[in-house]
């Protein structure tokens, strides 16, 4: 029987750092987000090139085999890529709170796609508020090309941070975040892939499923082992298809700071977003990890884009429950 390990129960995925989750700022106890850059977040510069240093993988080289921990998943296999760079300037790290950090990607000018679980405080026991939460594309070693504050997010219609990792809460962990700034303008951003952008339903067959024309992947995330960088998880696939399509199985390794990382297929020389990292997954044939399909979120997306398109009236109308606006500033 299959064992799944949500990476340390599912938040793990997110980058949790050993001395504590998000703490949640003032705000609404629904989901509210935002971002404000501050001075404890967390974008020390990678010390890599300084005298004496070591990596992690040069220390893990060194070990004797007996000392070597076991059953340790790590990104060093990885090949960083050069995030100031097309198409992977689309993909940025996402800083909550100065205290942990996700993946995010530009999935139109204005708007980011992550992992509901990403936005959750565990110790208070609700969702962030607005100015815990900030989007740099193009980052690296500290430097970034571009950031932006969040107005509100979107999480999926059946999330509850509470819950965890339980199954009823999986095919909802996804997140749309609502940036103040366009910066898919200037960096671009990952369309959706067209197989899973206009798929059509069968009369009488329900639900639509995933029909993608390969089973190959890449999956692109700022590790917490490599926090810095950008790095990509190669050479993996698609194994399992659940939720008629919205929850998949990969093999692809996932540790934390993947989570709401984009999976990506290149059809016809170009690159496609087919969902995002959530959890990790471990079975007899090794580790994998488990994905969202863009079947999970891609009406509300194409929802937010329609409306955001419109002008902006002069009454704004209240936030469906799934949705995070920013409160009032306080002194």
């Amino acid at each position: 029987m299959k064992n799944i390990v949500f990476l340390a129960v599912i938040w793990a995925l997110a980058g949790w750092y050993p001395f504590g989750g998000v703490e949640a700022q003032d705000g609404p106890s629904n989901n509210v987000v935002g971002s404000i850059p501050d001075s404890s977040a967390d974008t020390s510069k990678d010390t890599a090139q300084d005298s004496g240093y070591e990596s992690p993988a040069q220390k893990l080289a060194k070990m004797r085999p007996s000392d070597r921990p076991k059953d340790v998943i790590t990104s060093f296999h990885r090949r960083a890529v050069d995030s100031s760079k097309a198409p992977w300037r689309a993909v940025g790290r996402i800083n909550v709170g100065g205290r942990v950090h996700c993946t995010g990607a530009l999935v139109a000018e204005n708007i980011v796609l992550t992992a509901a679980h990403c936005l959750y405080g565990k110790r208070l026991q609700k969702m962030v508020s607005p100015n815990s939460v900030h989007f740099l594309t193009g980052y690296a070693k500290g430097d970034y090309l571009a950031h932006s504050k969040v107005k509100q997010y979107t999480v999926g219609p059946g999330f509850d941070g509470s819950k965890g990792s339980l199954a009823a809460n999986m095919p909802y962990d996804w997140a749309l975040l609502l940036l103040e700034k366009p910066l898919g303008r200037d960096n671009g951003f990952l369309d959706l892939h067209e197989k899973l952008k206009r798929h059509r339903r069968k009369p009488g067959k329900g639900k639509p499923r995933i029909a993608l024309p390969s089973t190959e992947i890449i999956t692109a995330g700022y590790p917490a082992d490599r926090a810095h960088v950008l790095s990509l998880e190669e050479n993996c696939a698609v194994k399992q298809v659940r939720a008629r399509g919205r929850v998949l199985i990969s093999n692809c390794t996932a540790i934390p700071g993947d989570s709401g990382g984009p999976i990506l297929q290149k059809p016809n020389g170009k690159w496609r977003l087919i969902g995002l990292n959530v959890a990790s997954i471990q079975n007899k044939t090794g580790h994998g990890s488990i994905i969202l399909s863009a079947l999970a979120f891609r009406d509300t997306l194409a929802a937010i884009q329609r409306q955001t398109a419109k002008p902006l009236e002069s009454k704004k109308p209240n936030p469906p429950k799934n949705q995070m606006s920013e409160p009032a500033l306080r002194e």
